[in-house]
């Protein structure tokens, strides 16, 4: 699913043909709630981690989120800057999140860390596709934003692998 919208709402003097833009907006909202949907996985984690290494992986996580939001800030802004309006509401995350459902049933710590060394997966398989996305729609600056997600993403996605071994 994608987030939609038919055109962007702001106008703005960014060197955009509106078909792009409009693509690109889209494709910010999408991975907006993709990302709030992952923050709010890795707070599910947070809370309700059990086992050994729980104090250690429990301020790990909480790290992660906090990382990601400030992430999030940065793709609604984006969205914002090319005339779009950030869908960022529980509501709208729901409907447009790319992730599949965490269980919730797994609480022990090397269970749900494989779960969500998963999700990270998924989400930095996004960040590429749309850093690739961007690309195509001539928007190195949206290219790049995601690039520097991505790093980030797969940096935390070796720290929670490197719990598994």
């Amino acid at each position: 699913m994608v987030a939609t919208a038919t055109q962007p709402t702001f106008r703005t003097r960014i060197q955009h043909n509106s078909e792009h833009r409009v693509t690109l907006i889209n494709r910010l909202n999408c991975m907006l709630a993709t990302g709030q949907d992952l923050v709010s996985q890795v707070k599910y984690c947070h809370w309700n981690i059990r086992g050994l290494q729980f104090v250690a992986v429990h301020e790990l996580l909480d790290e992660m989120a906090g990382e990601l939001r400030d992430h999030l800030d940065t793709i609604a802004e984006r969205a914002n800057t090319l005339g779009g309006v950030a869908k960022a509401m529980v509501r709208q995350s729901v409907e447009d999140t790319l992730l599949p459902a965490f269980p919730d049933d797994v609480f022990a710590v090397p269970a749900m860390i494989d779960e969500l060394a998963s999700q990270y997966a998924a989400y930095s398989a996004l960040l590429k596709e749309s850093a690739t996305m961007a690309a195509d729609n001539d928007d190195p600056a949206t290219e790049d934003m995601f690039v520097e997600v991505l790093r980030d993403v797969d940096l935390r996605l070796w720290f929670l692998e490197a719990h598994l071994e």
